[in-house]
């Protein structure tokens, strides 16, 4: 890949949010500075650390590293935000501070993106690491499939810190983080569809993507519960749109399907206010890009865990 004069912004910002996360953050920041692709700035957020998290950023000297340290503890949305504030590149890469990039990932996304001008939002399959456990979890280089996953809400569309975003994309349509403390992603995401946005992924591994008792979403977390809660509105809002003639009983009913929570009572589910928004899945025509037989397949998915 050919270089840009030294005097040139970079090509790349990548942004890594972090929060008391020092016993992931040296490897996390090394995978970065291993990358082929040399033309990028390394913006390091730190959302309030009270771990040792400034002395490991500090032991690093390369000059592409941008260290910001907020006052308090803003949460993750708001310390992205500051991310892409500060950023310079042309394409945004996310970065979570327990993961690992392969050595190769900006270099493939820089390159996909590079070849797909309407592409503005990349994925990767990723390796989940689960204790001494490595999976490969692959996704779909297909926009109407990850657009009709982003309803579960559960990882099937893409994630987050394999994503790579064109920087001139969130200016010009006004998209960043919501402040919320779930799913910021998804919601940036569904933000990202419903403005025309379209989604891609290299069909290759290119992060670890590392899953512990104190990641935010792990099941295993205080807050898992209150987590899984706080759902149900964004699938409601997604459906809303997916469906935009259902009343909304059957929107919140259908979104209760996803839930943690086992549907006691049935009755809904076996009157003909269902059977109408049912049929609609296939008679209405997409609406963000959707594939409606993707759709199906998600809810009925989301029946079977029921009946």
């Amino acid at each position: 890949m050919a270089t840009r004069p030294k005097t040139a912004q970079p090509l790349v910002s990548v942004i890594l949010a972090t929060f008391n996360a020092g016993s992931f953050l040296r490897t996390c920041i090394a995978s970065i500075l291993k990358q082929s692709l040399e033309d990028y700035e390394l913006i390091i957020v730190d959302d309030g650390s009270t771990d040792q998290s400034h002395k490991i950023v500090e032991g690093f000297t390369d000059r592409r590293i941008k260290y910001f340290c907020l006052p308090e503890n803003c949460g993750v949305a708001q310390a992205r935000n500051f991310g892409l504030m500060m950023a310079s590149g042309d394409y945004i890469a996310v970065m979570d501070s327990d993961d690992q990039a392969h050595p190769r990932r900006l270099e493939r996304q820089v390159a996909y993106l590079n070849s797909r001008p309407r592409i503005g939002i990349v994925g990767s399959h990723v390796i989940k690491a689960v204790k001494s456990r490595h999976i490969l979890m692959k996704y779909v280089d297909n926009d109407a499939i990850i657009k009709a996953r982003l309803l579960a809400l559960n990882g099937s569309a893409l994630i987050h810190p394999s994503t790579m975003i064109r920087h001139k994309t969130l200016r010009d349509l006004y998209i960043n983080y919501p402040g919320t403390k779930t799913d910021e992603d998804h919601h940036m995401w569904f933000l990202a569809a419903k403005r025309g946005i379209n989604f891609g992924v290299v069909e290759e591994p290119l992060l670890i993507y590392r899953r512990h008792g104190k990641n935010i979403t792990s099941e295993g977390s205080l807050d898992a519960k209150a987590h899984q809660a706080r759902k149900g509105p964004l699938r409601t809002e997604i459906l809303s749109h997916f469906f935009p003639n259902a009343s909304r009983t059957a929107l919140k009913q259908v979104a209760n399907l996803f839930g943690i929570n086992r549907i006691r009572n049935k009755k809904f589910f076996y009157g003909s206010e269902f059977s109408d928004f049912y049929k609609t899945i296939d008679k209405q025509s997409s609406v963000l890009g959707e594939s409606r037989t993707e759709l199906k397949k998600i809810i009925n998915w989301a029946l079977r865990r029921h009946f």
